[in-house]
């Protein structure tokens, strides 16, 4: 009944010619390739949690993402894909390690032992 109510008043503003306020929130997906097993969410412990913000500093798992009070939700997460020149097909970006986030691939080696990719909503 509550979240009702205030798709109402969202509605009765967006009448009256309000601007409904909102805002775009990333998560970071992250995966380490190992020699026997493949690619793995398992990191070190070194490497940014399995699910993260952008800068990698905070453990964000996408189903957990907080929301601030009287907010909702307008779309489901959606994976960014921008092949083929940022990203693989499925939203990879490969680098050798973590520690520089902006060296980032759309392409695997033999040499990129680390991979990313971003969700939005």
């Amino acid at each position: 009944a509550k979240n009702v109510e205030a798709a109402k008043e969202a509605l009765e503003s967006l009448r009256k010619g309000d601007v409904l306020e909102s805002q775009e929130v990333v998560c970071h997906e992250s995966q380490r390739y190992y020699l026997r097993s493949g690619w793995s969410a398992h990191l070190l412990p070194t490497d940014p949690s399995p699910w993260s913000s952008e800068n990698g500093k905070l453990k964000l798992k996408k189903e957990n993402v907080p929301i601030p009070q009287g907010w909702s939700w307008v779309n489901d997460w959606e994976l960014i894909i921008q092949a083929p020149n940022r990203t693989d097909e499925n939203g990879w970006r490969y680098a050798v390690d973590f520690v520089t986030l902006n060296s980032f691939f759309p392409n695997s080696t033999n040499l990129r032992f680390v991979r990313r990719r971003t969700w939005r909503r």
